[in-house]
C-alpha cells in the first residue's frame, strides 16, 4: 500500500519543525544552528485503510532481505509479518509461545546476508526462520534470566544480543558465526555506582545496529550515549552530542515499604545504521499532560553529530533498507504506521 512522495521536515533545534507545525525545545536551545533534517516518505505500512486487514500494536524490528522483502516485528501481538516491496501483506506468523518457531513476548529481530530471521524474546533461545517464515534452527542464550532489549547480526553471522538487568556486568553478549558464546561487553552506566536492583532492570540496556562492514552502534537507553564497536566488541568511538540534554539521566523510581512507583523519562527509543554510512538516533520524551516529541540525531560513520531535528508525538527508527533507506514507527491516536524514508538534510534558517 504505497503512498505519495511525502516530506516531513525537523528543522534546526531552537526553530524545530514539522510541516505546518513549529515548536521550539528550549532544553536543546544550546544547540541551536545545526542542520535540520527533513525525511521523504515513500511507503506507508498500516493506517485506517488496511486496519480491517492487519494493524501495529508497538513495532519492535523491521528488516529487508535480498529481495527487497520487508519484514515487520510487532513485540505487543506478537506477530512477523512479511510485506513485498511495494507494501503488499504476503505472509503472517504469529503463533505466539515458547516452542520452537514461536514468538516469545517482547521479540526482537535482525536478518543476516542469508535472508535468515533471527528473533530473540524473554525466553533462554533465539530462533532463526528463512525468508518464507519457516523455522529453521535456533540456539541458546548465554544468560537466559537477562531480558534482551535488541539484537543485531554481522555479516560473517556473528550474532549480538543486547540484554538489560546486569547491575555491574557489561550488557552486550558476543555469539561466534557457530552461535557460541564469545564474550560480553560494553558496561552500563549504574556499574559500581551502588543503586537498587530495580534501577538496574528497568533502566540498563539499549539498542544495536551493524554499521557495513564489520561495526557495531549501540544507543543506550538512558542517559543518552552512543558507541561504535568493532567486530570484537572493543570500544572505538562515543558520543553524547545531540541528544544529552535531551536524555539525562533517569530519576530515581519512589519506594514506599513493598511498592516501586516509576516516572516517566526520557530515553533514546532506536538506533539504525543507514546503507549511505550515516547512523540515525530517536529518543522520545513526554511531559505529565502531553503527547510528546521525537528528537531525531543523525551521525557520520565516526559517530560524529551531523544534523538534528525533532517531530511531534512518538517516532521511533525500527530498521533501515537499501538506497539509504530508514523505517520509522509512529503512533497515531486511532491507528500506528511504519513508514519508509530518506533522510536529507537542511540548512539551518
Amino acid at each position: 500500500m504505497g503512498n505519495p512522495l511525502q516530506t516531513w521536515r525537523t528543522g534546526p533545534l531552537g526553530a524545530i519543525t514539522a510541516i505546518g507545525l513549529a515548536c521550539a525545545l528550549p532544553s536543546l536551545a544550546a544547540h541551536a544552528g545545526e542542520p535540520g533534517l527533513s525525511l521523504d516518505v515513500d511507503l506507508t505500512l498500516g493506517g485506517a485503510e488496511v486496519a480491517e486487514e492487519y494493524f501495529f500494536g508497538s513495532v519492535s524490528s523491521v528488516v529487508e532481505d535480498s529481495k527487497g522483502n520487508i519484514y515487520v516485528l510487532d513485540r505487543n501481538l506478537p506477530a512477523l509479518m512479511k510485506f513485498s516491496r511495494e507494501g503488499e501483506l504476503q505472509q503472517v506468523l504469529d503463533n505466539a509461545g515458547d516452542g520452537p518457531g514461536d514468538l516469545m513476548s517482547h521479540p526482537s529481530a535482525a536478518i543476516d546476508s542469508h535472508d535468515r530471521i533471527y528473533i530473540v524474546g524473554h525466553g533462554s533461545r533465539v530462533e532463526i526462520l528463512d525468508s518464507q517464515l519457516t523455522h529453521v534452527g535456533s540456539f541458546e542464550r548465554h544468560n537466559a534470566v537477562d531480558l534482551p532489549r535488541a539484537i543485531a547480526v554481522f555479516a560473517d553471522g556473528s550474532v549480538v544480543i543486547c540484554v538489560r538487568g546486569r547491575q555491574d556486568e557489561t550488557i552486550i553478549d558476543l555469539y561466534g558465526p557457530d552461535h557460541a558464546y564469545r564474550k560480553s561487553f560494553s558496561d552500563n552506566y549504574v556499574k559500581g555506582r551502588n543503586m537498587p536492583w530495580y534501577v538496574g532492570t528497568t533502566y540498563i540496556g539499549g539498542d544495536l545496529a551493524i554499521m557495513a562492514p564489520d561495526a557495531l552502534v549501540y544507543a543506550q537507553m538512558a542517559p543518552y550515549a552512543i558507541r561504535k564497536f568493532d567486530k570484537a566488541g572493543n570500544l572505538l568511538a562515543e558520543t553524547r552530542a545531540g541528544g544529552a540534554d535531551y536524555v539525562p539521566e533517569p530519576p530515581m523510581p519512589e519506594v514506599d515499604g513493598d511498592r516501586i512507583t516509576y516516572h516517566m523519562f526520557p530515553a533514546t527509543s532506536g538506533i539504525v545504521a543507514l546503507s549511505n554510512g550515516h547512523v540515525l538516533v530517536t529518543s522520545f520524551s513526554r511531559g505529565e499532560n502531553d503527547a510528546g516529541r521525537s528528537l531525531l540525531c543523525l551521525y557520520d560513520s565516526n559517530v560524529a553529530l551531523v544534523a538534528v531535528g525533532s517531530s511531534a508525538g512518538f517516532e521511533s527508527a525500527v530498521g533501515s533498507g537499501r538506497d539509504g533507506a530508514v523505517y520509522l514507527y509512529r503512533k497515531g491516536e486511532e491507528h500506528n504506521v511504519v513508514v519508509r524514508a530518506r533522510v536529507r538534510q537542511v540548512k539551518s534558517r
